[in-house]
């Protein structure tokens, strides 16, 4: 394990569960690559996380997010966290939006 830890990387997302990527790629990157691609402002735009793989992303928005049952560094990099857990924090959180946001 630690040999491909120093080969390709890897990060935690649940207790008994691991991601394997190379050591250039983490879902920030992929978040900014995407945004970058379809010319979206990432000042517009909101992660919602609640795992350490989830903090990459939280540098490429302007407003991370977490749900109630987050990892405690999630926790502290968001200016929001949702008293829901797991999907139900997602909708709690798609609800606060859609209802602040006049566009909609």
């Amino acid at each position: 394990y630690e040999i491909g830890v120093r080969l390709v990387g890897s990060e935690m997302c649940i207790r008994d569960r691991i991601n394997i990527l190379p050591l250039e790629v983490d879902k920030g990157i992929a978040l900014a690559n995407i945004l970058k691609s379809e010319n979206i402002n990432p000042e517009t735009v909101v992660a919602i996380g609640d795992s350490l793989n989830d903090l990459s992303t939280f540098n490429s928005v302007a407003y991370p997010i977490a749900v109630s049952n987050a990892h405690e560094l999630v926790k502290k990099k968001s200016v929001y966290i949702s008293p829901q857990k797991n999907g139900l924090g997602v909708c709690d959180i798609i609800d606060m939006i859609l209802s602040n946001n006049e566009k909609y």
